[in-house]
């Protein structure tokens, strides 16, 4: 075990149960091309183009954005609330607005909306 696993509490199959529980959180298809468009910026370390959510209405940003918050994330995991405030604020140096920087850390952190994993 790596020793941020041991800091942060990863033990054995941690990150497995984490990832099959986000890929249980319902997002449609909608929701999912969006989420992808911010996750693909993440990956390039750039600002997503355009506007991604926007496509969303209330509602579904809504959804998007309580399913990504840190409270959303189930408690037998731990919390990652420093790596998530230092993440977003490397994402909003990065060119991220304040939503889609929510947005990035849920699927970071929370699994959800992923199909990398």
């Amino acid at each position: 075990m790596g020793i941020f696993a041991r800091l942060f509490g990863g033990a054995g199959d941690r990150n497995a149960r984490l990832a099959a529980w986000g890929g249980s959180v319902p997002v449609s298809d909608k929701q999912k091309a969006a989420m992808r468009h911010i996750w693909h910026a993440v990956q390039t370390r750039t600002a997503p183009q355009g506007e991604p959510l926007a496509a969303l209405d209330e509602g579904e940003l809504a959804h998007v954005l309580t399913i990504c918050s840190a409270s959303h994330r189930p408690r037998e995991f731990g919390d990652a609330n420093v790596l998530r405030l230092a993440t977003y604020r490397a994402l909003r140096d990065d060119g991220f607005s304040e939503t889609e920087a929510a947005v990035a850390l849920g699927m970071m952190f929370n699994f959800v909306g992923r199909d990398d994993i």
